[in-house]
C-alpha cells in the first residue's frame, strides 16, 4: 500500500532481538507480546464481505479480528508505530503534551449492488434497465450531500465501482460499488450514512432499478483522544534521550477551536478503546502515502530507531514491579470493555 507496513514489521523483529539477546526480561516484572497483525487497510470490501458471509470474518480489520479472537485478553497496554512522510521530525509522539490526539477518524463501509435488466445496447436498449445509470445518479446524489457535512464532523465519503458491467453491447444489469464513510464520531458517521443511502436509493428509483445496500462494520474513531499523558510522555522522553529534542515532535499540528482529524483510519483505534495505547509516528519515507511516489529514504530511522524506543519504554514500564505500567492502567478509562466489545459493535450495526 506504499504505507510503511514492512518497516513496522521490522521494528517488531528488532525489538525481539533486543529484548531476548540482552537478557533484560529477567529483570522486569511483566511480559511482552509481539504481534504482527495483517489487514490494517480496509480494502477489497467485496471479497471481505464474501468472507463475512461465510462466517470467516466479522470485521474488515486485522486488529479487530484479533480482539474478537481473544488475542488481547491478556494484554494490559499496547505500543504501536506507523511510518509517515513528515519532513520535520524523525519521530513524533502524539498526546505527550496533553489534549486530544489529532489522529484518527472512524468509518463504516457499504457494499452496494445495483440490479437492472439486460437488453441489446444497440438493438433494443429501451427494453433494459441500466444499472450503471442508476449508480451514476446515486453518485451524483452523494456529491450533492457534501456541502451538508459539518467541518467538525470530518466526514469523508469515497467510493469505487468494482464492477461496471459485463460486455459493451449489453445494457449493464449488475453494478457493484464499494463505499467508505469516515468521520470523527460514530454519531456523525451514522447520520452521513442515512444521506448516502437516500442518494443511492434515489438513483435506483430514477431509472427503475433495484439497489441492495449492505452495511459492514468499519473502525471506531479516536474521538476520545489520548486519556493520559503519562504513556505517550514516556515514549517521548525515551525518543528525546535517543535522538535529541530537535528530532522529536509531539504531533500537535492542529490549532483553532475546531478539531478536525487527519482523515486517516486505523484499526488501532479499536485497540485504544479497550486498553491504554501509545503510538510513535516514524519518519524515514518521502512522497505521498498510498502513491507510487512513496520512497524509503532513511532506513535507520524507519527500521531501527522505533525498536530502540520500544525497548527503552518497555524497561521503564516493567521495572520496579511494573510501577509505571500499573499507574497508566489505573488512569485509563476504556471506551468499551473487552468482554463487551462485540456487543458494542453489534449495537452500532443493528441501529444502522
Amino acid at each position: 500500500h506504499a504505507c510503511g507496513h514492512h518497516a513496522q514489521a521490522t521494528n517488531v523483529v528488532g525489538l525481539a532481538f533486543g529484548l531476548v539477546d540482552s537478557g533484560i526480561m529477567k529483570e522486569l516484572d511483566g511480559s511482552v507480546t509481539l504481534m504482527a497483525v495483517p489487514s490494517e487497510e480496509p480494502v477489497e470490501i467485496e471479497w471481505r464481505q464474501m468472507m463475512r458471509e461465510q462466517g470467516k470474518l466479522y470485521f474488515l480489520g486485522g486488529k479487530q479480528e484479533f480482539i474478537r479472537a481473544g488475542k488481547f485478553d491478556d494484554v494490559d497496554l499496547a505500543l504501536i508505530d506507523h511510518l509517515g512522510t513528515g519532513p520535520r521530525y524523525k519521530i513524533s509522539i502524539r498526546g505527550a503534551e496533553g489534549g486530544p490526539s489529532p489522529g484518527g477518524d472512524g468509518f463504516l463501509a457499504k457494499m452496494i449492488k445495483f440490479k437492472g435488466k439486460e437488453a441489446h445496447a444497440g438493438g433494443s436498449p429501451w427494453s433494459g434497465v441500466n444499472a450503471l445509470n442508476a449508480a451514476m445518479l446515486g453518485l451524483m446524489g452523494i456529491h450533492a450531500q457534501r456541502e451538508t457535512f459539518k467541518d467538525s464532523d470530518a466526514i469523508r465519503v469515497h467510493q469505487v465501482i468494482s464492477k461496471g458491467g459485463d460486455v459493451l453491447n449489453v445494457i449493464p444489469s449488475d453494478i457493484r460499488m464499494e463505499v467508505m464513510i469516515r468521520g470523527a464520531s460514530i454519531e456523525a458517521i451514522k447520520e452521513a450514512c442515512k444521506k448516502i443511502d437516500r442518494a443511492l436509493r434515489a438513483g435506483a428509483m430514477a431509472v427503475g432499478a433495484e439497489v441492495e445496500i449492505i452495511d459492514i462494520p468499519g473502525y471506531l474513531p479516536r474521538s476520545g483522544g489520548i486519556r493520559s499523558t503519562k504513556f505517550p510522555k514516556l515514549l517521548k522522553d525515551n525518543a528525546v534521550a535517543l535522538l535529541g529534542e530537535d528530532q522529536v515532535g509531539t504531533g500537535r499540528s492542529i490549532s483553532g477551536p475546531v478539531r478536525v482529524p487527519g482523515g486517516g483510519v486505523s484499526d488501532v483505534a479499536d485497540v485504544a478503546s479497550i486498553v491504554p495505547l501509545a503510538s510513535i509516528g516514524v519518519g524515514g519515507a518521502k512522497g505521498r502515502g498510498h502513491s507510487r511516489e512513496y520512497t524509503m529514504v532513511d532506513k535507520e530511522t524507519a527500521y531501527i530507531v522505533p525498536a530502540k524506543i520500544y525497548a527503552m519504554t518497555i524497561i521503564d514500564l516493567l521495572y520496579n514491579e511494573a510501577e509505571a505500567a500499573k499507574k497508566i492502567i489505573a488512569d485509563y478509562k476504556p471506551v468499551v470493555s473487552k468482554e463487551g466489545y462485540m456487543d458494542y459493535w453489534r449495537n452500532i450495526m443493528s441501529e444502522e
